[in-house]
């Protein structure tokens, strides 16, 4: 099981870019659209740094992709770190893991924290 560490070379304040499939977004009840909670549970979620990409270019290539953003901070006090790889060739990509450990699922409980905390940068387009 690999393990990473939070590169601190990623303030706090530094905003996360993550895409939204079409079909990972909901319409609760007399609300509006918001994403699936599926969005964050996965491993290793990639997300791009805000600092280093613009919104655009994390969109290109994905027709129909949403995007949301959110923060560095709410990402380390759910109990996750960012990392990232020197020889990364995607520019500002870096991974969420919980604990570090690239091999874990984000949580329920770590994709509802940050289900509270995102902004819509983009909807994705909805038939």
């Amino acid at each position: 099981m690999e393990q990473l560490t939070d590169d601190p070379l990623i303030p706090d304040d530094e905003i996360l870019y993550r895409r939204v499939s079409p079909d990972q977004i909901t319409k609760p009840d007399g609300q509006n659209w918001r994403p699936s909670s599926q969005v964050f549970k996965t491993r290793q979620m990639s997300v791009r740094l805000a600092s280093l990409v613009s919104a655009e270019e994390v969109l290109e290539g994905h027709p129909g992709f949403g995007l949301v953003s959110f923060t560095a901070k709410i990402v380390r006090e759910a109990g996750c770190i960012i990392a990232r790889h020197r020889d990364d060739p995607i520019i500002g990509h870096a991974l969420v893991c919980p604990n570090g450990n690239v091999d874990g699922r984000i949580s329920n409980g770590i994709a509802h924290i940050i289900l509270k905390s995102y902004v819509w940068i983009k909807l994705p387009e909805v038939a």
